[in-house]
């Protein structure tokens, strides 16, 4: 066993949201889509290192995911940041992965 890997730990969330995969992609690959699903403010470049910025608040920056970069993303399917957590005087990254599971129509 190597000592030099961590264990992976994981958090998964999921939604069911009533909207087409179009639909959602937009709402989360966009800064237009983003603002009017999100947040009143938004910066998302879809672009590899591209920010993926959302602010709840814009008088606040932190309330939103300032700082946050885009890793990698697969059109209408998933896209995967960057997050950048500060603990005090200790920065650490950590990958975040948006997908899109289609639902069978029945």
């Amino acid at each position: 066993m190597n000592s030099l890997l961590a264990p992976v730990r994981m958090i998964r969330q999921e939604a069911l949201v009533a909207a087409s995969v179009a639909e959602a992609w937009r709402a989360w690959s966009t800064s237009e889509g983003a603002r009017e699903f999100f947040a009143p403010q938004a910066n998302i470049a879809l672009e590899v290192g591209g920010p993926y910025e959302i602010f709840f608040d814009p008088a606040d920056e932190t309330q939103g995911t300032k700082g946050l970069k885009l890793l990698s993303y697969a059109p209408l399917e998933m896209i995967s940041l960057v997050a950048r957590l500060d603990h005090g005087a200790q920065e650490s990254r950590t990958p975040l992965r948006i997908g899109a599971d289609r639902l069978e129509q029945g």
